[in-house]
Parts: structure tokens; C-alpha cells; sequence
């Protein structure tokens, strides 16, 4: 009986331990994740951010495969492109948005269909977003999984022309 009553509590603390561990790994995720969005706010906020790029590969198009953030750069169908970031008159509007948007890391990949691009003055990449197909909710910030609440995708939902969507 107590050999049992061992293992039976082995077992409790091996998988208790184990969904601590996940809850952690995933409360770090999610912070990482925060924190690149934040990253790309005060990139806009202080000038640093000189074009976007809003890339998108229609919703109703069928692949074999789910675009993952690479797949989607090289195949998307239409580009949205803003210069000059810092003088454009919807840059107040975007900081805000980004700034109340909630992550959280995700346990998978959704098929991914728009993104923003950041570049900075020198054409490096400065940040980048990818939102998953029909704008649910899920997307990407570089190849971390998240979801994401808030208004951004509302707001890139309106960038995007709608017979380009």
C-alpha cells in the first residue's frame, strides 16, 4: 500500500511540477511578446519607424499549406506601403492602438494572412505583426504565436482595401 501511495504521489508532483513549468514558460511568452510590441511603439513614438509595409494574401484563397510569417512575405498578393511614418497623419493613431493591444502567446501557429512591417531609416526591419486569416484574432509577433485583443486588427482591417481582402 505504500509503494502505491509513493508512486501516486510521485506522479501528483511530476505533473503538478510540469504544468508549473508550462505556466511559466508561457507567462515569459507572453511577456517577450509584450515587450516586442512595446518595442515597436516607441520605435513610432520616437521617430525611429520611417516606412510600413502592410502586406496581405486574401482570406477566401485556399493553400495547401498555412502561411507562416516567411510563406506570407513571399507570397502575399497585395502591399500596402506608407513612407515618411513619422509625418503620416494616422502615426498617432497606430501608437495608440498598439499601445492598448493584449498578447498573450499561443500554443500554435494560426494560418497567417496580413502583417505590418516596421522598417527604420535605414531600411532595417525594425518589428513586425502578422494577423491570422479573416482577422480572428490570432497572429504573430516575428515567429512567436500570439493572440491578440484590442483594436489593432480593427484598425489594419481598414487599411487593407476591401476588394484586396
Amino acid at each position: 500500500m505504500s509503494m502505491r501511495l509513493a508512486i501516486l504521489v510521485s506522479t501528483v508532483l511530476l505533473f503538478g511540477g510540469l504544468r508549473l513549468c508550462a505556466q511559466i514558460e508561457d507567462s515569459g511568452a507572453t511577456a517577450a511578446a509584450r515587450k516586442r510590441l512595446d518595442d515597436i511603439a516607441l520605435s513610432l513614438t520616437n521617430g525611429t519607424v520611417a516606412t510600413i509595409d502592410i502586406l496581405h494574401f486574401p482570406d477566401r484563397m485556399e493553400t495547401r499549406v498555412s502561411l507562416d510569417p516567411e510563406r506570407l512575405e513571399k507570397w502575399f498578393e497585395s502591399r500596402v506601403t506608407i513612407n515618411k511614418v513619422p509625418g503620416w497623419r494616422g502615426h498617432d493613431e497606430l501608437v495608440k492602438v498598439i499601445k492598448s493591444t493584449q498578447v498573450e502567446s499561443s500554443s500554435r501557429m494560426p494560418d497567417l494572412r496580413s502583417a505590418i512591417i516596421f522598417y527604420g531609416p535605414d531600411g532595417k526591419r525594425v518589428g513586425a505583426i502578422y494577423f491570422a486569416r479573416f482577422f480572428r484574432g490570432g497572429g504573430a509577433i516575428g515567429n512567436t504565436p500570439i493572440s491578440l485583443r484590442g483594436d489593432l486588427t480593427s484598425w489594419l482591417r481598414g487599411m487593407i482595401p476591401s476588394p484586396l481582402r
